[in-house]
């Protein structure tokens, strides 16, 4: 077997080297159960960091590192695991901490003879993470068969998305057999959560869709035919996903910036449809299959969505879609302000969810633009949004408020605070100037009247605020009186003497 460049040989080959060089005391420690003997022999392991710097001056010194087979040999033969095994938390502290930085994290065969070891030595109950080290080899064992290449450390680590590593090494044929295997490894968070055998799939079909396979799509899609062809090939497995799961990848292929970009919106509204028979049949089999088994739920996955659900939400996709060919939307992409563009690309994937056209009206209104045009924006998007110009605007004026009351994550595309507080009041005066009473200058003083009698807060925003507002609107006498207080506080704060 041919060499490796990991440290683990170069701490056999120490091991090996100690050993012959202290064979009688070594051996007699052993026997006895000496604490400095294994002291000694961990003291190799600490080397490991020295050995790969030499080793980066010394490029030929990699050729002395021991392949797997022969470091389980040589320890075998030197009777070293005996000694090792008599203090399995010191054993198991060691291993982990300066072994296992070593291995490379798809060397299956060495992980699967790292945790043997810890296995062997009784490692159990000081093991801290979810997978213990006979979990990790019966993986290791079927892994092997199966995922070549996958970054084994990686996708046990317990902090990274297990999923995203095992795509890299998913196809058509371990796809299935991966899956079986995939509700031992925990998701990140802490919880007992696993991966499901649904979300492999999953994952594995964006990648089909996306990047071909090579036993069912040859080459990558390139036209609006192919990406057809590429769906029909993955809808054959849509049966193997929950409706949350197959929602999540559906949206992949029709409402990612990926799917933007190469798909016309007639391939993605022709997907969509295509899908929503597929999962329309399919809940009908799950209708049927709860009729026969009475005591199980009708179609309903872990995460509680339903089958019903999933196809609310490919009919939402659907409209949402239909509406990309409104004059308005048209204009925002057809327009030649980059500006524009990026409230058109913004909206084509908000699938008209209430959150994202909601933060795309407020930053049109923070941007200073017309009350008429977010009004439009919010008129062409469908389902139940219960948004309002009046709303939107409420919203960006709190978040300037924030910013000015020291919020720096309040406004953070916006450095000065009080340039958009001009915009937004300028786009209400315009608006009133038209006749239009959606949203007033009353509106605007009962949102920040508070933030002007805050007298927590400095003087000086408070009287630019103030003035904005005077410069627009003819202000109250109360609020005339105000702005006067704060102008005199300001100057006698200005006057004060310096201690």
């Amino acid at each position: 077997m041919s060499t490796t460049k990991t440290e683990w040989g170069n701490s056999a080959a120490s091991f090996e080297s100690h050993q012959q060089g202290s064979s009688g005391s070594s051996k007699a420690s052993a026997a006895e159960g000496s604490n400095e003997a294994i002291r000694e022999k961990y003291a190799h392991y600490r080397d490991a960091k020295n050995h790969r710097e030499k080793q980066k001056k010394c490029p030929q010194l990699k050729k002395k590192s021991l392949s797997t087979e022969e470091i389980e040999t040589r320890s075998n033969s030197l009777k070293l695991f005996d000694t090792l095994k008599c203090d399995p938390e010191a054993f198991y502290s060691h291993m982990t901490k300066y072994v296992l930085p070593t291995v490379e994290g798809s060397d299956l065969g060495r992980l699967l003879y790292f945790y043997t070891l810890l296995d062997a030595a009784g490692c159990e109950p000081y093991v801290t993470t979810i997978i213990k080290p006979d979990s990790h080899i019966k993986l290791l064992k079927k892994l092997r068969a199966v995922a070549k290449g996958v970054n084994y450390r990686k996708l046990t680590d317990e902090s990274s998305d297990p999923l995203a590593t095992l795509q890299l090494v998913l196809t058509s044929q371990n796809v299935l057999s991966i899956s079986k295997l995939s509700n031992r490894l925990p998701l990140p968070g802490g919880g007992r959560s696993t991966v499901s055998p649904s979300a492999v799939h999953a994952v594995w079909l964006q990648k089909l869709f996306w990047k071909g396979d090579p036993q069912l799509l040859k080459r990558p899609p390139q036209s609006d035919h192919d990406y057809l062809h590429a769906y029909d090939t993955c809808a054959k497995y849509l049966d193997r996903l929950v409706p949350a799961d197959a929602i999540h990848f559906l949206d992949s292929i029709t409402f990612s910036p990926d799917a933007a970009k190469n798909l016309s919106v007639q391939a993605r509204l022709e997907m969509i449809k295509r899908a929503s028979k597929v999962l329309r049949q399919l809940a009908e089999k799950s209708r049927k299959k709860a009729s026969d088994n009475s005591g199980e739920q009708e179609g309903t996955d872990p995460t509680g969505m339903t089958f019903d659900e999933a196809l609310a939400h490919l009919q939402q996709s659907q409209a949402h879609l239909n509406t990309l060919s409104h004059a308005f939307i048209l204009s925002l992409k057809d327009s030649q302000q980059e500006q524009q563009q990026r409230y058109s690309q913004r909206y084509d994937l908000s699938r008209s969810e209430r959150s994202k056209i909601c933060e795309l009206a407020v930053t049109m209104a923070t941007d200073g633009h017309p009350l008429e045009q977010i009004k439009e924006l919010l008129r062409v998007a469908v389902g139940p949004l219960d948004l309002s110009v009046k709303t939107v605007f409420q919203e960006a004026v709190q978040r300037v408020v924030a910013a000015l009351s020291g919020d720096q994550n309040a406004l953070t595309n916006y450095p000065q605070p009080l340039r958009v507080l001009e915009g937004v009041v300028t786009s209400v005066h315009n608006n009133v100037q038209s006749g239009d009473s959606t949203v007033t200058s009353d509106d605007l003083l009962a949102w920040l009247r508070p933030f002007c009698g805050d007298a927590s807060l400095p003087v000086r925003p408070r009287i630019d605020v103030l003035q904005i507002l005077e410069s627009n609107f003819s202000l109250i006498d109360s609020d005339v009186r105000l702005l006067l207080l704060y102008r005199t506080q300001a100057v006698l704060k200005d006057r004060e003497p310096e201690d």
